[in-house]
């Protein structure tokens, strides 16, 4: 009995206590609806960009062949290359065009009243050119240009060794700007000849001379 008189103070005390804990939690539930924020205005979302796929663009073919094989190709070629020096004698040969030309009948030339008969040079000059080939057969067999050979009255081949040879034109094909010559010689530095059947269109080629 002597106890209770004390608890009513303190159960009193809690009671207030949790009455005003309750109104302090209360409270911005309460009015919350009087005093609510404005909305904010929504962020306009930045377009995104799409990004291109790369495409994958076609190889560029890479070359095989090495440069260096040039030089090794010219250096094992260049003994068999030759320099052929071509003499045209006049008055050893009648040059082409007179020989198919027909002969005008006397009195139609119609240049005749103003210059008089037209003569040839009675000593004209010899003429000289100058060429290169390649050696192709040990035994001496040269090929060369049509052009550099035709006509000519003496041909003469020097090798890179500086021997020379006189050489005779055993054949021209104009058509195909060839011709072939012929030295006395043995075991002569060549150039082998390809096979025709197994060169293929885009394959390197090398001109030596």
């Amino acid at each position: 009995m002597s106890n209770l008189p004390r608890l009513k103070p303190l159960t009193l005390a809690l009671i207030v206590t949790a009455g005003f804990a309750g109104g302090y939690l209360l409270r911005p539930i309460l009015t919350s609806d009087k005093a609510s924020p404005p909305p904010l205005a929504p962020v306009p979302s930045t377009p995104s960009v799409a990004t291109p796929t790369p495409t994958s663009t076609p190889e560029t073919p890479r070359i095989a062949a090495d440069f260096d094989d040039f030089a090794a190709i010219a250096a094992g070629a260049a003994p068999a290359v030759v320099n052929i020096s071509t003499r045209v004698d006049p008055q050893k040969v009648k040059p082409e065009a007179e020989e198919n030309a027909p002969e005008a009948p006397e009195g139609d030339d119609p240049f005749l009243p103003f210059f008089g008969p037209q003569e040839s040079p009675k000593n004209p000059m010899p003429q000289e050119g100058m060429g290169s080939g390649f050696i192709v057969r040990a035994d001496g067999v040269v090929l060369t240009n049509a052009h550099v050979v035709n006509g000519a009255t003496e041909v003469t081949v020097r090798l890179q060794d500086r021997r020379e040879f006189a050489a005779k034109v055993v054949g021209v094909d104009k058509l195909s700007d060839t011709a072939v010559l012929k030295i006395e010689g043995k075991d002569l530095p060549v150039v082998p000849i390809g096979n025709p059947s197994t060169t293929r269109v885009g394959e390197w080629v090398m001109a030596i001379g």
